[in-house]
């Protein structure tokens, strides 16, 4: 599949399922702390497993023709025309601290309500609940630095939950600094 073509009919499947269990996680009462926890879906990054908070984002749809731009920042992939809006779409492999060539990108996490941004990334493996007793804080040496939030247990792997607020901070940060002009 080239990047311009049309998703396949079993892609588009994938992304309709995906959807509805995203939109449906919004659905269910929590009635008792153990039910109590995370909807988070699951994300390659290269090749670590790295969760998302579905609460954090505005959505997660297959990657467009992404249309790159000249810029400052090596985060920047460029703009996605997405439901009539213009997108920035960042590189979440390189906002992570990954190296060497860009890796294909097939999905783009949509974030940010007054200031819409997409992260793109390179597979999407699910969507799961994470008990909250499966949750613990994270430390500034584990796996994502300061942008991973809390690690969340699943299968028997401590995984990094990404802090979709972080990463709108560094994005602002790197953007702010860039485009602020320089003393002499």
């Amino acid at each position: 599949m080239t990047k311009d073509a049309a998703p396949s009919p079993r892609q588009r499947r994938s992304v309709e399922k995906l959807r509805a269990e995203f939109d449906d996680s919004f659905a269910f009462a929590r009635t008792s702390p153990e039910t109590q926890g995370i909807d988070v879906l699951l994300i390659r990054v290269r090749v670590d497993r790295y969760l998302l908070s579905n609460r954090e984002l505005e959505g997660v749809v297959a990657a467009g023709k992404i249309v790159p731009l000249p810029s400052a920042s090596p985060n920047a992939l460029g703009l996605v025309g997405l439901r009539g809006a213009l997108l920035p779409v960042f590189d979440l492999a390189t906002l992570l601290g990954y190296e060497g060539a860009a890796e294909p990108v097939r999905w783009l996490a949509l974030a940010g309500r007054e200031q819409p941004v997409a992260f793109a990334f390179r597979a999407l493996d699910g969507q799961r609940r994470v008990p909250a007793a499966a949750i613990t804080r994270a430390s500034a040496a584990d796996q994502g630095g300061a942008l991973v939030r809390d690690l969340a247990e699943i299968d028997g792997q401590r995984l990094p939950l990404l802090g979709i607020p972080s990463l709108l901070a560094v994005i602002q940060s790197r953007v702010t600094r860039v485009s602020s002009p320089r003393e002499e």
